[in-house]
């Protein structure tokens, strides 16, 4: 049995020497305790890329601005110096989105979005965790269209490829819940990088434009299994 892999975790792996990698593949064969499958508890991004991800389904800049007020008072409450710089980090990515311009990154048709299941997919005996902040569906034209859409943050900062792995994950995920339903579209399977607002679509993947290393990675990790 191997313990389920966030895709984030897949992009810290590609960043380990290969002593950190073996230890990480090692502790995959080591089972969890149960615990209440809580989305994203305990992120230290959640204040602004939850933010980020009502700011997209809305459309506007409202939630950005209350967020900010919100997270603002408890840092002025806060004591502890480590979850102040926590609170500053995520009140400075939301002020960048004050004024943004949310529709760059959603069809020009009217979107309807759907329930978002947390599941695991399994690449190559490795169960991938998959869950989107958004996901929508659109019609053009006779065609019923489906994307998904990642906000994502890192200290380290991620590289173009890093995105790449959560658009080509976004994909797997779309075309696994929806085989028949709707035609998942590339172009708006999105990773996008709260502190900076770069993304990269599914279908630069594709392309080549952006490396795909979903796959290599997953290989990576077996090499130790």
């Amino acid at each position: 049995m191997i313990n389920k892999v966030p895709v984030k975790k897949l992009i810290e792996f590609r960043r380990f020497s290969e002593k950190r990698q073996a230890g990480f593949a090692s502790r995959l064969k080591v089972p969890k305790k149960s615990r209440p499958d809580d989305k994203k508890g305990g992120d230290y991004w959640i204040s602004c890329t939850s933010c980020l991800a009502n700011a997209f389904k809305a459309n506007n800049n409202i939630v950005i601005k209350q967020k900010i007020e919100e997270v603002s008072e408890k840092f002025d409450l806060e004591k502890r110096k480590l979850t102040r710089i926590m609170y500053q980090r995520n009140i400075e990515i939301l002020q960048g989105y004050a004024d943004f311009d949310f529709s760059i990154f959603r069809p020009s048709h009217h979107l309807n979005f759907l329930s978002k299941p947390r599941i695991s997919l399994i690449i190559k005996g490795i169960p991938v965790q998959v869950d989107p902040d958004q996901v929508f569906s659109y019609r053009d034209g006779e065609v019923e269209r489906i994307g998904a859409i990642y906000f994502v943050a890192w200290k380290e900062n991620f590289k173009r490829d890093d995105l790449g792995v959560f658009s080509e994950a976004l994909f797997e995920y779309l075309s696994f819940l929806y085989p028949e339903k709707y035609e998942v579209d590339p172009n708006f399977c999105l990773a996008v990088e709260a502190s900076s607002a770069r993304v990269v679509r599914y279908f630069e993947v594709l392309s080549g434009e952006v490396k795909s290393v979903l796959i290599p990675t997953i290989d990576e990790i077996n090499k130790y299994l």
